[in-house]
């Protein structure tokens, strides 16, 4: 009972606190875990490492418009910020994505320095120690994807990364790291993490060594590294290659949800920190985006609802109302499928999408044929839109492709009359840093 105690102190005090990891001095007065039943708990307290991850970029997307009557009534002025590209994102409150996030990075920081002074059977010891450096990259991963520009080869060595805390002391002098160092730790932490993590886990919510290889493959294909993203695919699909078949859904009423939570696609479950601009009552799909699922498509009952003319989501992996943002087989299929057309393997990219989209149709599935590299490019990628929908994904995927000139999009808004544009490549694709945060730390501000 002592180190739930113990434990339970910890993580009460570093929800207040570890807003301030990033920007302001506070109390070191924390109780310590000084056992692996303590770091343990740590890892295991899902509503802080797997239930934190930032959703509210997806507002800010192609993916979804707000009925302007609904936008006014928005209480979060982050929620509203965002979906119109407003400089003034992240001052509504302390508690928000980037605390969250390093939230995560300081718990992870926490057991691994403490797995340091004692003393577990070497098996426990490289599990948790591959469970942190797990989380402290997704966090990381996730907090480069909203506040570091977009992956750059070129430029990656000037480019402003993100702060790469990796002590837990909050003293320490925080400072912008490159773009490339920031890819640089998230991919050696990850691949070091695989090497030591167990291929499968009980509990969805506990890293794996397959769970590493696909944020590797998620990780590498937002760099536009094609070969290394293909590579951690396949070392996942290797471990695991199950899909779930919609035919198999119960698709229910229209309030309720039709996917399972912890089905077996999922690999590593996440979910995300919520903003009233995606919830049910708010959020609504892109009405072209709705057209492009055919009628025998089964996604087009299993992720909607249907508001009357316009459509919210349901379909989320977490079976509920909480958006899903995890590791899943289906996102890996459609990495494979990118990554063998983009390296010139048109057959097995075919071959790859066909058998995930077969899964999603009745049985009037037709397989597509294609042997044009243009037209499977873009089919894959009009696919990954529909199936990934709602995750948070379609942002970094519109930060990539806006690079190439066939596939940029120009995104608009109007509410009561007034017009809001993010052109592609726009600064606004990086967002602001909290102003606390750059008011006590001296760290420069995002160019907007």
């Amino acid at each position: 009972m002592k180190y739930y105690i113990k434990i339970l102190l910890l993580i009460t005090s570093t929800i207040s606190g570890c807003q301030k990891y990033l920007d302001v001095k506070s109390d070191k007065s924390l109780v310590v875990p000084t056992t692996a039943a303590d770091l343990r708990a740590l890892l295991n307290n899902t509503e802080r490492m797997n239930s934190w991850y930032p959703s509210v970029q997806e507002g800010a997307t192609d993916n979804i418009f707000v009925q302007p009557t609904n936008w006014q009534n928005l209480s979060s002025l982050t929620a509203k910020n965002i979906y119109i590209w407003n400089d003034d994102a992240f001052n509504d409150s302390e508690t928000n994505e980037w605390s969250m996030m390093y939230a995560i990075v300081y718990n992870s920081n926490v057991i691994l320095e403490q797995l340091e002074k004692i003393d577990p059977i070497p098996d426990e010891r490289n599990q948790i120690r591959g469970e942190a450096l797990f989380f402290r990259s997704f966090a990381f991963y996730n907090i480069s994807q909203l506040w570091s520009k977009p992956y750059n080869k070129s430029t990656a060595k000037s480019d402003l990364g993100i702060p790469l805390r990796l002590t837990s002391d909050i003293n320490e002098k925080i400072f912008r790291s490159s773009l490339e160092e920031t890819y640089q730790k998230i991919t050696d932490d990850l691949k070091m993490a695989a090497t030591l993590l167990a291929e499968k886990s009980t509990y969805k919510t506990t890293p794996t060594s397959t769970a590493a290889y696909g944020l590797l493959a998620r990780v590498y294909l937002s760099m536009e590294d094609y070969e290394s993203a293909l590579k951690y695919a396949d070392s996942y699909l290797h471990n695991t290659k199950e899909l779930l078949d919609y035919k198999t859904l119960t698709m229910g009423s229209a309030t309720s949800f039709p996917i399972p939570r912890f089905n077996i696609e999922v690999v590593f479950h996440a979910t995300n920190f919520g903003r009233p601009i995606m919830n049910v009552t708010n959020g609504r799909i892109n009405n072209d985006l709705y057209n492009t699922y055919g009628t025998n498509d089964l996604r087009k009952t299993a992720f909607f609802r249907d508001r009357v003319g316009t459509y919210s989501f349901r379909g989320s992996y977490d079976g509920s109302a909480s958006w899903f943002s995890g590791i899943s087989t289906n996102e890996i299929y459609l990495i494979k499928a990118e990554s063998e057309i983009r390296i010139g393997s048109p057959q097995i990219a075919v071959e790859t999408i066909n058998q995930l989209i077969k899964m999603r149709w009745d049985t009037s599935f037709v397989p597509f044929v294609s042997t044009n590299n243009e037209v499977i490019l873009e089919y894959i990628l009009t696919e990954r839109r529909k199936e990934l929908i709602w995750r948070g994904l379609r942002w970094s995927d519109l930060r990539r492709l806006n690079k190439d000139n066939r596939f940029t999009k120009t995104i608009t808004r109007e509410i009561n009359g007034e017009v809001y544009t993010l052109e592609p490549n726009s600064l606004k694709y990086v967002l602001p840093i909290p102003l606390s945060v750059i008011l006590n730390t001296g760290m420069p501000q995002n160019d907007r």
